[in-house]
């Protein structure tokens, strides 16, 4: 894993769109978001999320169980958790190992500093994405001041979500391999550094 940006020439040079998206983009361009209901979101995911689930459960150790729940989120709706978790879990390893938040939004917390115990963290970041800078902070934060084992791949010049619109491309590749890779990085890295 190359180092992440550090300055902010290079946090910012990894906004500069990949040519390889850019091209992809120009073959077949995309209609503004605003353009989409929620029905269509709904079954562009529910088309690409069988193949994405399919590829996770073949490099999912027989140990761990995984089940799914709804956490309320206010105004009466609710976000979909998935809970990765040893399937005999001791007392020492009690607690879930992973838990995977995801459907819009973003993920807010805070870490006081040197809090220990914290589980590892892993994240993808796209150099495109609004949340770029954030999840760069956060990183560091948990990295530097709070002890925590962390892992990250980086996809400079890349768009938040650019694999399910184009799974064609390389890096499309790329990211579900590191993503393969990041969630058993997780599965196998001891909470305290």
């Amino acid at each position: 894993m190359p180092p992440l940006p550090f300055t902010k020439e290079e946090v910012l040079a990894t906004g500069v769109i990949d040519p390889e998206l850019e091209a992809a983009l120009k073959a077949k361009p995309i209609p503004p978001g605003s353009a989409y209901t929620l029905e269509q979101l709904k079954e562009i995911n529910e088309v690409a999320l069988p193949w994405h689930q399919e590829r996770l459960m073949q490099s999912k150790p027989a140990n761990i169980t995984e089940y799914e729940r709804q956490l309320p989120v206010g105004g009466g709706h609710t976000a979909r958790l998935i809970v990765c978790q040893r399937s005999s879990p001791s007392k020492a390893a009690s607690r879930p190992l992973v838990v995977l938040l995801h459907g819009g939004g973003h993920c807010v917390g805070g870490v006081r500093h040197g809090h220990l115990n914290l589980p590892p963290a892993y994240f993808q970041i796209c150099g495109l994405d609004i949340g770029r800078d954030d999840s760069l902070i956060y990183e560091r934060v948990l990295r530097e001041e709070s002890n925590v084992s962390t892992r990250a791949d980086l996809y400079p010049g890349f768009s938040h979500c650019w694999w399910s619109l184009f799974p064609e491309l390389g890096m499309s590749k790329r990211r579900e391999d590191d993503a393969v890779r990041g969630v058993a990085w997780l599965l196998s890295t001891p909470s305290v550094r």
